[in-house]
This record gives C-alpha cells, structure tokens and sequence, in this order.
C-alpha cells in the first residue's frame, strides 16, 4: 500500500470512529450522568437489580472455530461441549474479542466508575451434565486478560479466568504483555458501514453471545452468571483483523497467525468492531 492509499485508509478510520461516537452519544449516551447510562443499559430490563454491574465495550470481536480437541482440554471437569447441530466435524465455535470497558459502575453506586482494557477467549455452546440430563446451552470464558485490579478481582471471586497485563489499544492495533512477554499483537480495521443487529450474518452468531456464563470457582462451585449485550442499539461495523498470537498462553487461541475478513463475507470468520452496552447480573448467582 502506498503512501496515498494509507493516507486515505486512515482517515476513513478515523471518520467510521467519529460516527461511532457520534451515534453512541445520541443513542445511549445522551446524557452524560451515570443514572442516565444505566437507564440506557438496562433497556432491555427496565427493573434490573441492585447489584448489577454496567458499562460500555468498545471491540474488535470475532466468532470462529477452533479444534474440537482443544476446546475440549480447556474445559474444567463436569462441564462438555454442545455444539450446534450444524457445527463442522471435529470443530467448536470459539468467540475472540479485543476492546476496552467504559464507565463501568455497580448500578446504585453512581458515583464510583472505572475503565480498563480486556480481551475475551470463550466457548459459546458449553454445557454440563447433571442426573444423566444435558444442560446447556452456555458462555464459557477460557481466557481473559485485562487492566484494572477491581474488575479482575470481581471476574476471579466467580470464577473467570482473568488474569491481569499490560495492553496497548488504539484504533487500529492491539497488543497484550504479560510481564515483559509479548503474547500477542492485532492489527484491527473498519472496513465497511454501519449496520444493525438484523444483518443476515450477525444474527447467525448474536445468540451465542446472550448465553448465560458458566465457570468454576477456586472453590470448585459451579456458577452461572447473567449478561446482557444491547445490540439494538450498538454501533457496528464490519472490519478485518490480524493476530499474530506468540504462545499457547490464552486458552483457546492457539499460538499462530490469524487473519479474518469482514463480517460481511460470512458469520463464522467474520470479523466486526462493537460499541455496546452491557448489564452483568452477579446476584443472585445459580450455584449448581
């Protein structure tokens, strides 16, 4: 690409990110009180609980597959795989997401927010058996790593995987430290326009991202936890992505170099940039 070409690349990234914003603050943030934010997060459950927990994601998300055998050893004892009846053999779908949090805040406590980077790994379709019966389907997480102490100790107390690192986020890379090692460098790109939570594509994978969480506690207790994503009125757009991932440390992103088209050209494998809203019901927790 020539300098003109890059030239060009980058300002039309820089304007789909202005209009990102742009919408995000008429639609959700039209206000900027916290009481406010929390009345556009809770949309979808006006009531919503006291102990819930709020905020914005801002990422670079991805829905794929990865090797059945390998989604299978990540996974804690009791719980297994339940793919969807039209999964390729010998294969799980895995979602990847890289973004930062913004304005998160217990619901009733307006007066305290924070912000933080975090990347997700996690198996959509998970589910455990109990009497001889399936239940499922659910959320996994395998692997999140993230910058904020407060939010890493809420994620660890119900059994997340989360472990803190350094990242480096703009709007077009994405690079995750542990200590002094590199684990992983993304290069991320909008590519196309706006759409909403109707598009052919999306709608094949949005459920999987609504199913409840399901983890393991240090305890060894098996929790469920709710989350709500407000795609009807996020700001999505197709974009592309690079990773280049140096080791096997995240759990279900093996080490090797990824690229993903745009979501534009198919479900599985195509990639989107997401500003939404979402609602973490924490209390009170299924304990199975």
């Amino acid at each position: 690409m020539d300098a003109h070409a890059r030239a060009c690349a980058g300002k039309r990234r820089i304007d789909v990110m202005d209009s990102m914003h742009e919408h995000f603050a008429k639609t959700t943030y039209s206000s900027r009180s916290a009481s406010s934010r929390s009345a556009a997060i809770l949309s979808a459950n006006a009531a919503g609980d006291k102990y819930d927990i709020v905020g914005q994601y801002e990422a670079f998300v991805v829905v794929t597959y990865v090797d059945a055998k390998i989604a299978r050893q990540i996974l804690p004892t009791d719980f297994e795989l339940a793919p969807p009846s039209d999964t390729p053999p010998r294969m799980h779908p895995v979602m990847y997401s890289f973004g930062k949090h913004r304005h998160v805040h217990p619901r009733r406590v307006n007066a305290y927010e924070y912000d933080y980077d975090e990347a997700l790994v996690g198996l959509p379709h998970v589910g455990i058996r109990q009497g001889g019966k399936l239940f499922e389907p659910f959320f996994h997480m395998t692997a999140v790593r993230l910058n904020n102490a407060v939010a890493t100790a809420i994620g660890v107390a119900l059994g997340f995987p989360k472990k803190m690192a350094t990242i480096e986020n703009t709007d077009s890379a994405y690079a995750i430290t542990m200590g002094s090692t590199p684990i992983m460098l993304g290069e991320t790109h909008v590519t196309g326009k706006k759409f909403k939570n109707d598009h052919p594509n999306f709608k094949l994978i949005s459920p999987m991202m609504q199913q409840p969480v399901i983890s393991k506690t240090k305890l060894g207790s098996i929790t469920t936890t709710a989350f709500s994503i407000d795609t009807a009125n996020a700001f999505m757009t197709p974009a592309k992505m690079q990773l280049d991932v140096l080791d096997d440390s995240l759990a279900g992103l093996p080490k090797g170099v990824y690229e993903f088209d745009s979501i534009d050209t198919k479900a599985f494998g195509g990639a989107y940039m997401s500003i939404h809203s979402w609602q973490m019901s924490q209390w009170p927790l299924a304990i199975l």
